[in-house]
């Protein structure tokens, strides 16, 4: 069965369409990973200092923790998908899709380069920098 180039240049737009859903959604997780960082971070600090055991604050870097390398895992993932998306697009038009849409043949990325980016060394640093200066603000200020 042959298929006219018009056709396998339709397919192959729809392939990259599929692709960048994906890259669309490890971008948003990311987003909501900062946004519940913020929320768990915002509720530890307050508790904390609510209940005068202003050290509890210390707890909040946990969160922080956790959710930089789970984003930078996202961002991880999704700059691979972004190299298997140029990688599809640089592909000869004139034959049929895979239709793959796989990190195995995507391009190697660095978890450790990822996790000093700027969009997560640079969200979740400052984070971190605020919770101990709040915690110790809070420290001298309840005096314990």
């Amino acid at each position: 069965m042959t298929i006219s180039a018009d056709k396998i240049a339709d397919l192959r737009a729809k392939h990259l369409e599929l692709l960048q859903v994906v890259i669309a959604r490890m971008a948003s997780y990311g987003a909501t990973l900062k946004n519940y960082c913020i929320t768990l971070t915002t509720a530890v600090c307050g508790f904390a200092t609510t209940l005068s055991k202003p050290w509890a604050g210390f707890l909040a870097l946990l969160p922080i923790a956790v959710c930089a390398v789970l984003d930078a895992r996202y961002l991880c993932n999704e700059r691979r998908f972004r190299g298997l998306y140029d990688k599809i697009r640089h592909e000869d038009w004139a034959e049929r899709p895979s239709f793959e849409i796989s990190l195995s043949t995507a391009p190697a990325e660095s978890f450790v380069s990822c996790l000093f980016r700027w969009a997560i060394l640079g969200f979740y640093a400052p984070l971190a920098v605020a919770v101990v200066a709040v915690t110790l603000f809070a420290g001298v200020t309840y005096g314990r």
